[in-house]
C-alpha cells in the first residue's frame, strides 16, 4: 500500500463527503483529489523528479495536507520544517536534505526570504499567501494551468514518503526517511482510515 491509495479510495467512494474543514474553508473528497492532482502536476512542471526533496514551512492548513498527498503521487519527498525553529535552523535542514523547492506560508515565507543566498539548491519558492515576498511565486499563480488529471508516476511501497528531522540531541538534526510501507503499517495499526 501507498499512503495516497487510502486517499484515492475515499475520494472515489465518497467524493461529495467532507474531506476537511479549516477556518472558513470546507473541501470535499472530490475537490481534494482534484487539488492534489493540480499540486502534483505543478511540482512536476516545476522540474521536480521522484526522490527530490521539497521543503514545507507552514502552520496547519488544508494545503499542507494536500501537498503531502500530491508529493506522494508524483514521488517528491516533503521535508517539513518546524515553524518554531529559527530561520538558520530551517536553512540547515533544507541544505542537508538537498531541497530544490520550498513552499511556505505568509509570515514564515517572509522570515526565510533573507536566507535565499544560503540556499542555492532551491530553485522554486512558492508562498501560500498573498502577497508573496520578492522572488517568490504565489501559490495560486504557481497552480495556474496545472491540470487536475492524475500524474503518471507510480510509487512503490518502499519509496520515500517524507523526510522528517529529529530534535538534534547530538548537535544537529538528523534526517529520517519514512517510506510509504512504514507509514501505511502505522496507519493500519491505528485503524484510523
Amino acid at each position: 500500500m501507498r499512503l495516497h491509495d487510502f486517499f484515492d479510495f475515499h475520494a472515489r467512494e465518497q467524493s461529495d463527503a467532507t474531506f476537511a474543514v479549516f477556518e472558513d474553508r470546507t473541501l470535499t473528497w472530490g475537490e481534494a483529489l482534484r487539488e492534489t492532482h493540480q499540486i502534483a502536476n505543478a511540482l512536476i512542471r516545476s522540474g521536480l523528479r521522484p526522490g527530490q526533496r521539497a521543503g514545507v514551512l507552514a502552520k496547519n492548513c488544508i494545503e499542507y495536507v494536500l501537498f503531502y498527498y500530491a508529493a506522494a503521487k508524483c514521488g517528491v519527498v516533503p521535508v517539513p520544517l518546524n515553524y518554531r525553529l529559527a530561520p538558520p535552523e530551517w536553512a540547515g535542514i533544507l541544505d542537508d536534505a538537498g531541497a530544490t523547492f520550498l513552499l511556505a506560508r505568509g509570515e514564515l515565507a517572509g522570515s526565510v526570504a533573507p536566507l535565499r543566498h544560503a540556499l542555492p539548491t532551491i530553485t522554486t519558492w512558492v508562498a501560500l499567501d498573498a502577497p508573496a515576498p520578492e522572488g517568490w511565486i504565489g501559490f495560486d499563480d504557481w497552480l495556474q494551468g496545472a491540470g487536475d488529471a492524475a500524474p503518471a508516476h507510480t510509487a512503490d511501497p518502499g519509496d520515500a514518503l517524507y523526510q522528517m528531522y529529529t530534535s538534534g540531541t547530538t548537535g544537529r538534526p538528523k534526517g529520517v526517511v519514512q517510506t510509504h510501507a512504514a507509514v501505511c503499517a502505522n496507519v493500519d495499526q491505528l485503524n484510523v482510515i
